[in-house]
C-alpha cells in the first residue's frame, strides 16, 4: 500500500478529538449514497415507463408503414403484389393493409375520431388488436336488421371497434350509430354539419383498450371493405403495415425496401412516426439525470468542507511530512485519496441500495398503481448497465473534483510555517 493511501485511511478513522470531522465524513458518504441510489432508481423507473409506452405504441402501430408520396393510396391489385414482395424480405413477420382517415362517429354523442380500416384476417400479424379487446368480439362484418316492426326493408350495419375512452362518448357494445368522413377543409376539432360522403350505419361490436389514452379516445376500426366504401376508395388502400422480428432493425429493413420499392412508395419507421414523443422522453430522462446529480454535488461540497477541516487539523502532520521529504504531489495524493475513498464507499452503498430497491420492485411489486387508470398494476422498472456505469462515473468524478482544492491547499503549506509553533 502506498503511504499516501495509508495516511488517508488513518485520517478517515479519526481520533477522539476529531470525532466531529469523522461525523461530517459519514454524512458525506451518506449524501453520495443517497444521490447515487436516487439516480439509479429514477432512471430505472423512467426506462421502465419508456419501455411500457413503446410496447403499447407498437402493439397498436406498425414497425414500418408503406404508403405513397402523393397520399392517394396504393391501387387495388398493386397492393397485393407489394404485400407478396414484403413477405419475402428477411426480418418481416407480418403484413396487413390499412386505410386511415379522419371521420365523424355519431352515437350517444357526435365526436371526431381516426377511422382505421383493417383486414381482420391479417390485422393481428401487425397490430395485436385481439389482445387489446376488452369487450365484445372482432366481428367487423355487415349485418342486416329490419327498419322497424312491420317493415320488410332492412338496414345494413357495419361492425366497428372503438377505444375504451371513445366508447364512453359514442356507446358500448351493441350501440348503433353512423360514421361519416370529415370534409377536407374541416379542422380536427370541428363538428361538420354536412359530411363529405354519405354516412354509413355502424354497430359497435367490440371495445379495445391499449392503455394509452391518446389511442383509446381517438381510434375506431372498420372492416377494410366498409372503410373503402365509406371513403369511396374503390379497391385502394392507404398503405401497408409491417411488423418485424426485431423492431430495432427497422432502419436497416427500410433501407433495403427502398431499393426494392422505389417512387411513389414511401416507407417510414416506428421511430420516425413517434419521433417527437421519444425525443421528449429522452430529454426528460437526461434532465432528471442532471437534476438528481445535484444531490451528489451537495455531498461533494460536504467532502470539500471535511477535507479543509482535516487540512487545518493536520497542519502540523503535513509540515512534518514535507520536512521529511514528501513531495507536493505526494501530499496532494493523500487528500485526493481521502476524498476518493469517501466517494467510492458512498457510490458502492448507493448502487447496492438502488439495485436492491429496483430488484425488489421488479420481484415483489412493492409500489402498485391503479390498473384501471394506467393499465399496469405496478411501477415498471428497467435496469440498464449503461445507466449504472454513467452514475458511477458521475459520482466518482464529482468526488474527485471536490478533493482537488483541499489537496492543493495542503500541498501549498510551507513546512517551516506549519511546524513553527509546535
Amino acid at each position: 500500500m502506498r503511504y499516501e493511501t495509508f495516511i488517508a485511511l488513518r485520517y478517515l478513522r479519526g481520533r477522539r478529538q476529531t470525532q466531529f470531522i469523522s461525523l461530517i465524513t459519514y454524512f458525506s458518504v451518506g449524501g453520495v449514497a443517497i444521490g447515487v441510489a436516487a439516480l439509479a432508481i429514477v432512471l430505472s423507473t423512467m426506462n421502465g415507463l419508456e419501455t411500457e409506452v413503446r410496447q403499447k405504441i407498437l402493439d397498436t402501430n406498425a414497425h414500418l408503414r408503406v404508403t405513397t408520396f402523393h397520399g392517394h393510396g396504393i391501387e387495388g391489385g398493386t397492393w397485393q403484389a407489394v404485400m407478396d414482395t414484403l413477405r419475402t424480405e428477411p426480418g418481416i413477420t407480418g403484413v396487413t393493409p390499412f386505410i386511415e382517415s379522419e371521420g365523424l362517429i355519431g352515437g350517444r354523442e357526435r365526436v371526431t375520431a381516426v377511422i382505421r380500416g383493417i383486414d381482420p384476417a391479417t390485422v393481428d400479424e401487425v397490430y395485436m388488436l385481439s389482445g387489446a379487446l376488452r369487450f365484445g368480439s372482432m366481428d367487423l362484418g355487415s349485418t342486416f336488421e329490419p327498419l322497424g316492426p312491420g317493415y320488410s326493408q332492412q338496414i345494413e350495419y357495419h361492425g366497428m371497434l372503438v377505444g375504451w375512452d371513445l366508447s364512453q362518448r359514442v356507446g358500448n357494445v351493441g350501440q348503433k350509430g353512423y360514421v361519416a368522413v370529415l370534409p377536407e377543409a374541416e379542422s380536427a376539432s370541428a363538428i361538420p354539419l354536412i359530411p363529405r360522403v354519405r354516412p354509413r350505419n355502424i354497430k359497435i361490436t367490440g371495445v379495445f383498450q391499449t392503455g394509452l389514452y391518446e389511442y383509446d379516445v381517438t381510434y375506431a376500426y372498420l372492416g377494410l371493405e366498409a372503410a373503402q366504401d365509406l371513403l369511396g376508395m374503390g379497391d385502394r388502400v392507404t398503405g401497408l403495415a409491417v411488423r418485424l422480428d426485431d423492431m430495432w432493425s427497422a432502419k436497416a429493413v427500410k433501407e433495403r425496401l427502398e431499393r426494392r420499392l422505389p417512387y411513389p412508395y414511401y416507407i417510414s419507421t416506428w421511430i420516425e412516426q413517434n419521433k417527437n414523443l421519444f425525443a421528449w422522453m429522452t430529454i426528460e430522462k437526461w434532465a432528471m439525470f442532471i437534476v438528481l446529480g445535484l444531490i451528489i454535488m451537495v455531498a461533494a461540497f460536504n467532502i470539500i468542507s471535511t477535507l479543509i477541516m482535516v487540512v487545518l487539523e493536520k497542519k502540523r502532520d503535513i509540515g512534518i511530512l514535507k520536512a521529511m521529504g514528501a513531495s507536493r504531489a505526494g501530499v496532494q495524493r493523500v487528500f485526493v485519496s481521502q476524498g476518493m475513498v469517501v466517494g467510492v464507499i458512498g457510490t458502492i452503498i448507493g448502487l447496492v441500495i438502488g439495485y436492491g430497491f429496483c430488484w425488489a420492485q421488479q420481484t415483489f411489486r412493492l409500489i402498485s398503481i391503479p390498473p384501471d387508470v394506467y393499465f399496469i398494476n405496478a411501477v415498471p422498472i428497467d435496469m440498464r448497465l449503461l445507466d449504472f456505469i454513467l452514475i458511477t462515473l458521475l459520482s466518482l468524478l464529482l468526488c474527485l473534483l471536490a478533493s482537488v482544492y483541499p489537496a492543493r491547499r495542503a500541498a501549498s503549506l510551507v513546512p517551516v510555517e506549519a511546524i513553527r509553533y509546535e
